[in-house]
């Protein structure tokens, strides 16, 4: 796409403030403009006089342009109201997407990196560690198909250790309960979420924490040493594996092919008792039928997987 300013005045030129790791034209008179999010200013001897956006990150056009540029939209800016107008019309321009203002260009909405949800927050509610946040409202281009959460669970006071998802959610859910864990003073739990976009999840938000316990109101262990079995199953390639220890054990949790081969080492590392989920990505093998075993402590156990591509 190029985009041009057409001056009124020919004190007035055009110029981009990229916001973002863009490609584009330096030449301010007729700027080409790569995929992205772009503030198109008027200016006067340095003074900003009006301003518009353009959304272009979503456009199914390629990122790259010829040598040999296009003009698709051109804009005029009047001095005598200080505003800006498409070219040869009096329909002003504040923020526009380039797919509303041409039919030829479709907007781009799977495999984009959605933006991190708002207002993340962890609180006690009826004793149980309680996630809520909000959708991200500029995220209207992109179609978001769910949340993760992901929780790590230390001795009380001490800093996050390896994060495990425990829970992919509609996209419709804003708030999520921990039942695994209640509030108390044993450990400290931590959890941050993602947005999804089908295979693509934003950046974390921030890390929130709570402290908790292992242990019921009625004193007894919530939790004792389990394998589950995978979801889903079969799978193509991710699959999630969860797991529980009610003690602090060193974990192994391992992939094996129907040889007895080893094709994957998941989990290697001394874990606090508590629930964990690790996800397991079996892109770069065959379909198949596969074993996952975990060993913690005296603790093992194995479980079948089936790969299907």
């Amino acid at each position: 796409m190029s985009s041009k300013v057409i001056p009124a005045d020919p004190n007035y030129t055009g110029s981009l403030i990229i916001p973002l790791d863009l490609c584009f034209s330096p030449d301010d008179n007729d700027p080409g403009l790569a995929l992205g999010y772009y503030r198109i200013e008027v200016r006067e001897d340095g003074v900003m006089k009006d301003y518009m956006y353009i959304d272009y990150r979503t456009s199914h056009l390629p990122a790259i342009f010829d040598t040999v540029k296009q003009i698709d939209i051109e804009f005029e800016y009047d001095d005598s109201n200080n505003k800006l107008y498409y070219k040869g019309s009096q329909n002003e321009v504040v923020s526009e997407t380039i797919w509303n203002m041409w039919d030829h260009i479709k907007q781009k909405k799977v495999g984009l990196e959605p933006k991190v949800p708002w207002l993340f927050d962890v609180a006690a509610v009826n004793n149980h560690p309680r996630l809520s946040w909000a959708h991200n409202q500029n995220e209207d281009y992109i179609e978001i198909t769910g949340y993760a959460v992901y929780r790590s669970v230390v001795g009380k006071g001490n800093p996050p250790g390896s994060f495990s998802k425990i829970a992919t959610l509609s996209p419709l859910v804003e708030a999520y309960v921990d039942y695994d864990f209640v509030t108390g003073s044993t450990n400290t739990a931590y959890y941050k979420i993602t947005a999804i976009n089908g295979s693509r999840e934003s950046q974390y938000t921030q890390t929130k924490s709570i402290d908790v316990s292992l242990f019921k109101e009625g004193g007894e262990v919530s939790i004792d040493y389990e394998l589950k079995q995978n979801y889903p199953n079969p799978f193509n390639p991710t699959t999630t594996i969860s797991y529980s220890i009610p003690s602090d054990e060193h974990v192994t949790l391992k992939v094996y092919n129907t040889l007895g081969e080893e094709v994957a080492e998941l989990v290697n590392e001394v874990k606090i008792a508590g629930v964990y989920s690790t996800d397991f990505n079996a892109e770069n093998l065959p379909s198949g039928i596969y074993f996952y075993t975990i060993a913690a402590g005296k603790y093992t156990n194995t479980k079948k997987l089936l790969l299907i591509k």
